[in-house]
């Protein structure tokens, strides 16, 4: 059996703008994840061993290297305010700062993981 899959330019994007003050406690109140963390991200590659990374931007825009820097299959994306990214249990990525902006994300884990 096929499985239904629905193609990318057929998707409805939304966008809903949450105060960055607001997006921890409206992460906790949905019970799934606990934010930990209200910080930038490591200018060096690193990655989540067991679990899978849940990150709002609440502040500026800066790009992020998927994949370690010398993994030729790399690829970089710019993210900004109010972009939600999930990353991967084991997908190395690292911050490339964007001169001027002050870069901010929200870092929650699965409940019970740290």
């Amino acid at each position: 059996m096929t499985p239904n899959v629905t193609p990318f330019e057929d998707l409805k994007v939304l966008k809903h703008q949450i105060p960055a003050s607001e997006v921890k406690l409206l992460l906790s109140d949905i019970g799934i994840v606990k934010p930990q963390w209200r910080a930038t991200m490591y200018a060096m590659s690193h990655f989540y061993n067991t679990l899978h990374g849940v990150l709002t931007v609440t502040n500026g825009k800066a790009a992020i290297c998927f994949g370690h820097e010398e993994n030729p299959g790399k690829v970089t994306y710019t993210i900004e305010k109010g972009d939600l990214v999930i990353i991967l249990a084991g997908v190395a990525h690292r911050l490339q700062m964007i001169p001027g902006e002050d870069f901010e994300i929200v870092g929650p884990y699965p409940k019970g993981c740290s």
